[in-house]
């Protein structure tokens, strides 16, 4: 973690270094990719406000499908940063979004735990407030049959979904 912070604040010195770093970091799939992620994260540099940074980071974190849709971990992160995200930029949230676009040709021990990550984003976001993002989601959520009839067994309906 100290090479990582090293790394990192070197990178900073330049945007387009910076946000190589950003990418390569999210992109990692050591066993402690979600500690590093968030280490980079709580970097002084990164701005979660800086488009650049959204895409190299969570948007490249998404893409890392074993990591971000493969474990526990990865999911909470996911989850987070994804509702974090719709509230400062909508279109960089949907860029990031693509990566549960195929939920129903997961294996199906992934099928519940991944739209769980979608009803949760739904539950934090509304149609006024992050339209593109609350819109895709609910596009997502009815696109993947499979996935919900897998997460309506485990944890009930998805709130909001029926009304939509």
């Amino acid at each position: 973690m100290e090479f990582l912070k090293s790394a990192g604040d070197a990178a900073a010195e330049s945007p387009v270094s910076f946000e190589v770093f950003l990418g390569t970091v999210a992109g990692n799939s050591s066993p402690d990719a979600v500690k590093m992620v968030k280490a980079a994260e709580a970097l002084p540099a990164f701005r979660l406000e800086q488009a650049d940074h959204q895409r190299a980071l969570f948007g490249r974190f998404a893409m890392n499908r074993k990591i971000s849709l493969q474990t526990p971990e990865g999911r909470e992160f996911l989850t987070a940063s994804l509702i974090r995200l719709a509230k400062v930029n909508e279109y960089s949230t949907v860029m990031a979004l693509q990566a549960l676009s195929s939920i129903d040709g997961m294996d199906q021990e992934y099928l519940a735990p991944v739209v769980k990550i979608l009803a949760d984003l739904l539950a934090s976001t509304d149609r006024k407030s992050t339209p593109s993002v609350y819109n895709t989601t609910l596009r997502l959520l009815n696109g993947s049959p499979k996935g919900l009839a897998a997460y309506e067994k485990e944890y009930g309906g998805v709130p909001g979904l029926k009304n939509s």
